[in-house]
């Protein structure tokens, strides 16, 4: 079934590629249903939160929904939010941690 994967990206790693190729493991990921991501629309309330795709060289907004994105600390109030209004108790619980750590969270879409 399709997902996506939610982790922690420690301090150091923000600006570098640490991240290619596809590693979820290593950012200690949960992972969360495309089905439930769809059918509650997470990603399109989320469509203007302040993001970057693959780098923080590239600033968007939302999610690459088949990509990498990169959610930065002063984003992740919002994203925690969402989730708490969506019952997305894990990616709740995850966005505080790295709020409260000062770190990005990286999104590994599809």
């Amino acid at each position: 079934m399709a997902h996506h994967d939610f982790g922690i990206l420690a301090a150091h790693e923000e600006q570098s590629d640490a991240y290619f190729p596809y590693t979820p493991e290593k950012f200690g990921c949960i992972r969360v249903d495309m089905n439930v991501i769809d059918a509650c629309g997470l990603f399109s309330e989320l469509r203007e939160l302040p993001t970057y795709i693959q780098r923080i060289s590239r600033p968007t907004q939302g999610f690459d929904e088949c990509g990498i994105t990169l959610i930065p600390p002063e984003s992740l109030p919002r994203l925690r939010d969402a989730a708490v209004r969506h019952g997305l108790t894990a990616l709740e619980a995850l966005a505080r941690r790295a709020e409260q750590m000062g770190c990005f969270v990286i999104h590994f879409g599809i």
